[in-house]
C-alpha cells in the first residue's frame, strides 16, 4: 500500500492543478470486496465544514448518514437497516441551462431514498416517480442487500443506470459519462482512480484502502470534509471519517446502533473540529506528526472496529458490546485529541 501511495503522489502533481472540485465515489460489488458484502465509497468536499453522523427513522427503514449542521433535512451518504447504501457526487455536465441557479435536492433525494427503499431497483422506481424537473444533477451510487449496484446518471428530465460489472468496481467524479461530452469536472481525480485501481487489482477491496486514497492529493483537497465507506450485508455499517480527512481517522457507527453514536462523531462533531484545526498546521508538522498520528489511530480502531463486526455479523447485534466499544472508541479519541491538539 505504501508503494501504491507513493506512485499515487507522484503521478497527482501532474493532474493537481487541472482538477479542483468536488466529491469522488466508488461502488464495489460483494465478489470484488475482501470481506464478501457490498461497499460505496464517497469522499466528500463541501463549503460546509461542520457535519456529523446522524440516525434516522424514514417511513420504511431506519437509516444513518452524513448530515450538515443545520441542514439535517439533507443526507450526504448513508445505509440503512436493510442494507440498502447510497451517495452520490454532483455532476457538472448534465443540467440545462435553463435551470441554472436554482436549488438543488440531491441530499433531500438521499434522504428520502434511505428511508423508503431496499433494492437498486426500488431505487429507479423512486426516480421514476419524482415530479419533473427533479433539481437533481449528479451521479446518485446506489447499492443493495440483494446484490444489486448501480450509478444513477440523473438530471432533471431523465437518468441512464450503469450497472456494476459482476464481481466488479465502478468509480465517479463530478461529470457524467451519459452527458455533455468534454465538460464537466474531475478528469484528473478519474486518471488517477484508474491508475489507483490497475495498482490494486479487480478484487480483493477494503475499506481501509479507500480511506487511505482518500488522503491523496488530488482526492484529498482543502474542500474535503469527509471519507466514509458504506458496508452492506448483514449489519450495515458506516466506517466515517468526518472532518478534513488528512487529519482525522474513521470509526465503525453501525445502522443497528440507533441514535448510539460515539459522541465525537454525533452533532457538534469533536473529530470534524479538531481535523478542521489541525488542517492549519505548518506542513512540515503535517507530515512529519499528524499524518503519521491519524493512520497509526486509524488502524487501531479498524482493527478493534473490525473484530466487532464480524461478532454482530456471525451471532447478530448486541446493544451491550456495542456500548462498551462506543466508550473504548470515546476513550481512544480523547488521548488522540490530547495528544494532537495543535
Amino acid at each position: 500500500m505504501r508503494r501504491i501511495i507513493g506512485f499515487a503522489l507522484a503521478f497527482a502533481g501532474l493532474v493537481w492543478a487541472a482538477d479542483l472540485a468536488a466529491c469522488t465515489t466508488a461502488i464495489v460489488r460483494a465478489g470484488a470486496s475482501a470481506s464478501g458484502r457490498p461497499m460505496i465509497w464517497k469522499q466528500r468536499d463541501a463549503e460546509e465544514r461542520n457535519n456529523y453522523v446522524k440516525h434516522f427513522q424514514g417511513p420504511r427503514y431506519a437509516f444513518t448518514g452524513i448530515v450538515d449542521k443545520g441542514r439535517e433535512d439533507q443526507v450526504w451518504d448513508g445505509a440503512n437497516e436493510a442494507g440498502f447504501l447510497i451517495a452520490n457526487n454532483l455532476s457538472y455536465n448534465l443540467r440545462p441551462d435553463s435551470l441554472a441557479g436554482r436549488k438543488m435536492r440531491a441530499g433531500v433525494v438521499m434522504k428520502e431514498a434511505l428511508g423508503r427503499c431496499r433494492t437498486v431497483d426500488e431505487f429507479e422506481d423512486y426516480l421514476k416517480e419524482m415530479p419533473e424537473p427533479r433539481y437533481v444533477t449528479a451521479n446518485f451510487a446506489v447499492a443493495d442487500a440483494e446484490g444489486g449496484a448501480a450509478y444513477f446518471e440523473t438530471w432533471d428530465y431523465g437518468y441512464t443506470r450503469y450497472d456494476v460489472p459482476e464481481n466488479g468496481i465502478l468509480y465517479r467524479t463530478n461529470y457524467s459519462v451519459s452527458g455533455f461530452s468534454g465538460k464537466g469536472k474531475g478528469y484528473g481525480r478519474m486518471d488517477l482512480m484508474n491508475y489507483l485501481t490497475s495498482l490494486h487489482g479487480p478484487t480483493g477491496y477494503t475499506p481501509e484502502w479507500f480511506l487511505r486514497i482518500g488522503r491523496i492529493v488530488p482526492i484529498a483537497r482543502p474542500t474535503t470534509v469527509s471519507s466514509v465507506v458504506l458496508e452492506g450485508g448483514a449489519e450495515p455499517v458506516l466506517w466515517a471519517a468526518v472532518g478534513y480527512t488528512p487529519a482525522c481517522y474513521a470509526v465503525p457507527v453501525w445502522v443497528a446502533a440507533g441514535a448510539e453514536i460515539p459522541a465525537f462523531l454525533g452533532e457538534g462533531s469533536s473529530a470534524n473540529a479538531l481535523a478542521v484545526a489541525l488542517k492549519k498546521s505548518e506542513p512540515f508538522d503535517f507530515q512529519s506528526r499528524i499524518i503519521p498520528s491519524v493512520q497509526k489511530a486509524e488502524r487501531k480502531e479498524m482493527r478493534c472496529g473490525e473484530r466487532l463486526d464480524e461478532r454482530f455479523r456471525s451471532r447478530g447485534f448486541d446493544a451491550d458490546a456495542l456500548r462498551k466499544y462506543n466508550r473504548e472508541a470515546e476513550r481512544r479519541f480523547a488521548r488522540f485529541q490530547k495528544k494532537m491538539q495543535p
